[in-house]
């Protein structure tokens, strides 16, 4: 188990140090990928889904025409876009929430599905080792557990919930989908890494209670506002097309389901409490800000009504 080590300096540690190099670099690589995502969105190049796909599709098969070109954008239908986003990072993390729990049951001793892992070769597999004889932490249990239920909403909503009229972009599924496993696998691993490795200390203040509650929050506003979104398709008249949505938070902001997802995400890396974890964070906050500010100006132009006086982030201010 990671220890507190006594001669350290007597500022209080927030978070794990990196546990390797590797990590380090995969810190900076996510701020990158941030910022390349938020420049996209601000400069209106954004991702390829949802309301966005229809006006992506409809300008590079006019760049096509112009070109002689007769080669057919590779798309899918929304809801098999929607699930492809989600599953295989909701895969990840059931994976990674029944091997804490296996080692939580099973308590200090190997869980039996991971026997035959210890006899490969390589570094990885003593570090699970390690972490399942040690004493449990349940960060990681938390963590897991937090990723589950995320990702396991959106597959649901996807499958019961949302309304579905368009197409989403074949090569932005695909990224999208990658983004979000590479994500869950990096944070959860790195969990391990940073409890189970020889000379790493765990921080000093505890924020696990602080990031469940803030998770909770986040997944249950999210959740709402998606129900409030869904009602409005339900009208057989609204069933194609978009309307000004109401209810909720929406009185105040153009997207809060994308603000409570950024409280969501600020939930899982406070339980996390690793550097990566605020890094991901960072590329959820730039990203989901930038696809507010092209959502608000898509309403301004296509959905008739619809109230100027909506922020994009904070009630009143921005």
């Amino acid at each position: 188990m990671a220890s507190s080590s006594s001669s350290s300096s007597s500022w209080p540690r927030f978070l794990f140090p990196n546990p390797n190099s590797f990590i380090t670099a995969l810190d900076v690589v996510i701020l990158l990928t941030g910022v390349y995502l938020a420049y996209n969105e601000y400069s209106g190049m954004g991702l390829q889904y949802s309301k966005f796909a229809v006006a992506g599709l409809h300008e590079r098969n006019e760049q096509k025409s112009k070109q002689k070109k007769k080669e057919k954008v590779f798309q899918f239908k929304s809801k098999t876009g929607m699930l492809l986003f989600y599953a295989p990072a909701d895969c990840i993390a059931i994976l990674f929430l029944a091997y804490s729990l296996s080692c939580y049951i099973v308590a200090g001793q190997l869980p039996m599905f991971l026997h035959a892992l210890t006899e490969l070769p390589g570094i990885a597999t003593s570090h699970l080792k390690q972490y399942c004889t040690s004493d449990f932490d349940y960060r990681l249990l938390a963590l897991a557990a937090a990723f589950s239920i995320h990702f396991s909403k959106r597959v649901l909503e996807v499958l019961f919930l949302h309304r579905f009229s368009g197409t989403t972009g074949g090569w932005d599924t695909f990224k999208i989908s990658m983004l979000y496993a590479i994500v869950v696998g990096s944070l959860l691993c790195t969990q391990v890494l940073s409890f189970s490795l020889p000379g790493t200390s765990s921080p000093t203040i505890d924020l696990k209670g602080l990031g469940v509650s803030l998770f909770l929050l986040g997944i249950c506003g999210n959740f709402y506002h998606h129900y409030l979104l869904s009602c409005l398709r339900e009208d057989g008249n609204n069933k194609n097309k978009y309307v000004v949505p109401h209810g909720g938070l929406f009185k105040l902001l153009v997207c809060p389901h994308y603000v409570f997802e950024i409280i969501d995400f600020f939930g899982m890396a406070t339980i996390s409490q690793t550097i990566l974890g605020f890094c991901c964070t960072f590329v959820v906050v730039v990203y989901l800000t930038g696809r507010t500010s092209q959502t608000k100006k898509w309403y301004a132009k296509k959905v008739e009504g619809f109230p100027q006086d909506r922020k994009i982030l904070i009630p009143k201010v921005y």
